[in-house]
């Protein structure tokens, strides 16, 4: 359940990450990297990952997406 939480949360600071909600995205990207360094989740290092180019390019997801070589945030799933 725990888990959920925070796969959702993380989710959901990809989708704030692409609109542009750089502070909301932090946040929950914050967030959830705390609940899944608890859980002692594999998903710790795409959690690492997202906040990293949060705080290198607040305003522009471009460079995190193309490593994934995707054209929209919502195209990255956790997993």
């Amino acid at each position: 359940m725990i888990s959920s939480i925070a796969g959702t949360t993380f989710f959901l600071a990809k989708i704030n990450y692409s609109l542009g909600r750089v502070d909301e995205a932090k946040k929950q990207a914050e967030m959830a990297y705390e609940i899944f360094s608890k859980l002692g989740s594999h998903h710790l290092p795409e959690t690492d990952e997202l906040l990293e180019a949060i705080n290198q390019a607040p305003n522009d997801p471009s460079a995190y997406l193309a490593k994934h070589g995707k054209k929209h945030l919502l195209d990255l799933s956790v997993g």
